[in-house]
């Protein structure tokens, strides 16, 4: 490991501690090493290894690939979670539980940023609509081997870790008062509605089912409309959400708490492709940015816009028996 990186290094440990802990006492039991050790690699005397480095980034909550680029600005690291991928249930599983501690991290951060460029709803945004977050659930299942593909949404349950992270997220929700962005495609509820009726054709839900969808769809729709009124959402978060004129390619999402940022990609997995790196976070923001230049703003604004928007999606939906979104087989 270079000087450079050794002492990048050094600092974000240094900075990453809490003040009540000894860095030479965290060493020595972090990486189970004596104090000496400890002291010489507090003095860049000796280099950290690489299974050293990925302990602590784990353990403190910081990403590695800031000290791997050090140095070279045409580097740069990406993280995806590869156990998440082998087993739909862990990755449904673990991407709720991202969410919550996000929005733990947000609610205890003093100074915030969080922008979500959407083109499909992703599931974490269910947690209030019992039916929906089942299907999300149920489609995600439909993916993996170890389901049949002749399961039915009916005969689908949602193992109990999964109904308490999904009331922990609501609970969350509540408590955190932080503002956030949306930029939405246009077509969010029609790729959505794709996906119900790709599996209603197959007779994979029932006719009971997609009416409690249609239900969820519209209370979905009542609240982001009233969103869109107010600013609000349940009178505490400040919400802005900008339509889209053009396609959203992939969903993704900027935070920012305090100073330190990081972009998530979704884009063919629900465990997504994330870096902390300053200069793909601020690419990030910058591509957001254009993507806002072209759309348009309907929170407290637009109503003609904003009317003409909600009342197609609520058409969308009471058209679903009848098929007419253009889904052919």
């Amino acid at each position: 490991m270079s000087r450079s990186r050794q002492n990048a290094l050094t600092l974000k440990i240094l900075s990453s501690l809490p003040r009540n802990i000894k860095p030479t006492e965290y060493l020595m039991d972090i990486l189970e090493i004596s104090k000496e050790s400890a002291y010489r690699r507090l003095r860049e005397e000796i280099p950290f290894t690489f299974e050293e480095v990925t302990r602590m980034a784990q353990d403190l909550n910081f990403s590695v690939d800031e000290i791997i680029s050090m140095g070279s600005s045409s580097r740069v690291s990406f993280s995806v979670d590869i156990e998440q991928t082998r087993d739909e249930f862990p990755i449904f599983r673990h991407t709720i539980r991202e969410y919550l501690d996000k929005l733990i991290v947000i609610s205890n951060s003093q100074d915030t940023e969080i922008v979500v460029a959407m083109n499909n709803i992703l599931p974490f945004f269910f947690t209030h609509f019992n039916s929906l977050f089942r299907f999300s659930y149920f489609k995600y299942m439909q993916n993996s081997t170890k389901v049949s593909l002749k399961n039915k949404l009916s005969e689908i349950s949602l193992p109990e870790e999964l109904k308490d992270l999904k009331r922990a997220v609501e609970q969350q929700v509540q408590i955190c008062t932080k503002s956030v962005t949306f930029i939405i495609d246009s077509n969010i509820i029609g790729n959505l509605i794709n996906d119900i009726l790709y599996f209603y054709k197959r007779n994979l839900i029932s006719l009971e089912d997609l009416q409690a969808l249609k239900s969820d769809m519209n209370k979905m729709v009542d609240i982001v409309e009233e969103v869109a009124q107010t600013g609000y959402f349940r009178d505490s978060v400040g919400v802005q959400i900008y339509l889209s004129f053009v396609n959203v390619d992939s969903n993704s999402l900027y935070l920012r708490c305090d100073n330190r940022e990081r972009s998530s990609f979704y884009i063919h997995s629900l465990a997504p492709i994330e870096a902390a790196n300053p200069a793909i976070c601020s690419l990030h923001r910058n591509r957001i940015d254009v993507l806002r230049k072209c759309s348009r703003l309907i929170t407290q604004s637009n109503e003609i816009i904003q009317s003409a928007f909600f009342e197609r999606q609520r058409e969308n939906i009471r058209n679903i028996e009848e098929k007419n979104i253009g889904i052919v087989f």
